[in-house]
């Protein structure tokens, strides 16, 4: 009896497992079950504090530098003597002389191949022997801009000239000579009516230094300085840079 049972139950089984449905694909294969992944739902993104601008982020300003290392006697082209000065005066010689007068500012960009210690200008008070010159003398910093801003280019030196003769020559001396390298010289006066201004060549030929006027080139002109080298170099002028 027990075995019938047994024998019966055992049947049922059979008959139970060969009823599963199996998945198949459509040429009979067995499909594999496929993994189900929960995800979950994105947060919010979060807003930022700022809005973002489209202007681009400002950069520092380059430091200004000599346009040639100074000290160096670069376009000296040697030294002829060490011990025994020279006046140079980078007026031209050729051309026609006249006077500029000093509105806003007169200026002369030049290059000194080696030390100096005085620089001269003759100056015109026409004839009344009143106003009032002042002369301040920078490092070339690459520009003329560059070259006169004070707060990062402060004037080597400043000297101002009050009622001096009509035609004088007005001088920079230096306690300490100054090193080659550009230069510029620049002149003002508190008071353009006093008539005050500097002799010139126009139409120069030969021209070592540049000229500006009220803060512009002026093209053509030539009025000095005249240098003194504390040596005697073989070349007395350097390049002009723009």
């Amino acid at each position: 009896m027990r075995k019938t049972w047994f024998l019966y139950a055992l049947v049922l089984i059979l008959i139970l497992s060969s009823c599963t449905p199996v998945d198949e694909d459509k040429d009979g294969a067995k499909s594999t079950p496929t993994l189900s992944i929960r995800t979950e739902a994105p947060g919010t993104t979060e807003t930022p504090d700022k809005e973002p601008t489209s202007e681009p982020t400002e950069e520092p300003s380059p430091e200004p530098v000599p346009t040639v290392e100074p000290g160096k006697e670069t376009y000296a082209e040697g030294i002829k003597d060490p011990d025994k000065g020279v006046r140079y005066t980078f007026r031209p010689s050729k051309g026609r002389p006249d006077h500029i007068m000093i509105n806003e500012s007169l200026a002369t960009q030049f290059f000194a191949t080696t030390t100096f210690n005085k620089l001269e200008l003759e100056c015109p008070s026409y004839h009344d022997n009143i106003g009032t010159i002042v002369m301040e003398l920078y490092r070339w910093m690459g520009s003329y801009d560059l070259t006169l801003d004070k707060d990062s280019n402060p004037p080597v030196v400043v000297e101002e000239f009050v009622d001096y003769p009509d035609n004088a020559i007005l001088a920079i001396e230096l306690d300490e000579p100054l090193v080659d390298g550009e230069y510029l010289l620049y002149l003002t006066t508190p008071d353009p009516a006093e008539q005050v201004g500097v002799w010139a060549t126009y139409e120069a030929e030969n021209l070592h230094t540049r000229t500006y006027k009220d803060n512009e080139e002026f093209e053509g002109v030539g009025f000095g300085p005249i240098i003194y080298y504390t040596k005697t170099p073989n070349k007395l002028y350097g390049p002009i840079s723009g």
